[in-house]
């Protein structure tokens, strides 16, 4: 086992159809990844033992109590490996949609029948699309207070 088991992975804010590419480069070395919500990464189907969510615990305590089981149950930590036994076994960068985003741009725009398409207000559109959480409502924040009191 490598000396670092785990990696976090968390991005400043949350939004639909957004996975960190911290968490891709981190397919092929053997640690589990600490993401911020479990329902973002399962609706993109990343196998849901390839992670660890901050919002499957009540606090940092709770997922602090949870890696040190890990560390010593390895039976449980080869649970968040089971995922590497099936069709995720090194990173998805030739699967569309898992390309950086330059890559995916490149491809579309060398499409030989591609449509063309022009936005007035790209920051509104972008916006609109990304359906980002209100940074202001800060899931870590809160998440870390619940276990000061």
């Amino acid at each position: 086992m490598t000396n670092f088991q785990y990696a976090s992975v968390h991005v400043i804010q949350v939004c639909k159809n957004y996975i960190t590419e911290k968490l891709m480069f981190r397919l092929d070395i053997p640690s589990i990844p600490i993401v911020m919500k479990r329902k973002i990464y399962e609706e993109e189907n990343i196998p849901p033992s390839m992670f660890i969510a901050l919002d499957d615990f009540r606090g940092p305590k709770e997922l602090a109590d949870y890696l040190k089981m890990l560390q010593t149950n390895m039976t449980a930590y080869k649970k968040h490996m089971e995922w590497r036994q099936g069709e995720w076994t090194m990173v998805p960068w030739h699967v569309l949609g898992y390309k950086p985003g330059m890559c995916g741009l490149c491809e579309k725009l060398w499409e030989p029948n591609r449509t063309r398409k022009s936005i007035e207000d790209i920051r509104s559109h972008y916006e609109k699309l990304a359906a980002c959480e209100d940074s202001n409502d800060s899931f870590v924040q809160n998440w870390v207070s619940t276990s000061i009191l």
